[in-house]
């Protein structure tokens, strides 16, 4: 092999084992949301919002952080999956609520999480027992 072509092989190695480095650390970057861009350049909304879905349109995720969930509410189709997750360090996370599917029967620390699969149609309110000041509103359609 002649000098440009050595030059030209490393190159594209090193290129390759980058991307493949990149795409084992960083495989889901945008969709565990990490970088958010819409908060980074439009700023907070204060507006109701269906939940980021994670896997296809049938998984949604709350997160519940700073004493708050986000969002605030709701709209899901019934058999649909559900994960309400504690995103704060310093706060549990105990939920209830008029539907017994929707509570826990203990507290949740930091990276816990509610993971179910809805079953059952109509309009909950589920809130930290800990803290009950702020709710979420989850419209569940058949």
């Amino acid at each position: 092999m002649n000098h440009g072509k050595k030059i030209f092989f490393l190159f594209f190695l090193f290129f390759l084992l980058g991307f493949i480095v990149h795409a084992v650390f960083f495989p889901d970057l945008l969709l565990n949301r990490f970088i958010s861009f819409d908060t980074e350049l439009i700023g907070p909304q204060n507006k109701t919002v269906t939940p980021t879905p994670l896997f296809g349109s049938s998984t949604s995720v709350v997160l519940y952080e700073n004493g708050r969930f986000h969002p605030s509410s709701a709209v899901l189709k019934k058999s649909n999956r559900l994960i309400i997750k504690n995103n704060s360090k310093d706060e549990p996370m105990w939920l209830e609520s008029e539907a017994e599917f929707l509570q826990t029967s203990r507290p949740y620390g930091y990276s816990e999480a509610l993971n179910i699969i809805l079953p059952q149609a109509g309009t909950f309110s589920v809130k930290n027992k800990l803290d009950p000041e702020n709710s979420l509103i989850l419209t569940i359609k058949p």
